[in-house]
């Protein structure tokens, strides 16, 4: 038996454009952690954390949508992917102060963290 043939990758994006797609991401966690605790004090945290996880559902649900479309949409896709992202960071802390007693919350806080270096 023969092995199968190898298929060759083809980039759809020049090098500079998967730069730019890679920084969205860190642009949109960037920006998201900063407006993040004005949401959780206006709307409380589970709203906030629902409207996020939404935000990144929806972004990644249309991603392979906006690559026929156009560059500037996907790098929209990636900022809004950015943003769903962001929330996870803040989410730590906030679960952490929110539902671990004070006496442990740099255990419950490592507890938490450990999907960073699992995944």
């Amino acid at each position: 038996m023969s092995a199968p043939p190898r298929m060759k990758a083809v980039s759809i994006f020049t090098p500079e454009e998967q730069a730019s797609l890679y920084s969205m991401i860190g642009i949109g966690t960037f920006f998201s952690s900063i407006i993040i605790f004005k949401f959780i004090q206006k709307f409380g945290g589970r709203w906030t954390f629902t409207g996020y996880g939404i935000c990144s559902g929806i972004a990644t649900i249309l991603l392979p949508f906006c690559v026929d479309h156009s560059f500037a949409a996907v790098i929209v896709i990636r900022f809004l992917q950015g943003i769903g992202s962001g929330m996870s960071f803040v989410s730590v802390g906030y679960v952490a102060t929110a539902w671990s007693p004070t006496q442990q919350r740099g255990l419950f806080m490592s507890c938490l963290t450990t999907f960073n270096q699992v995944c």
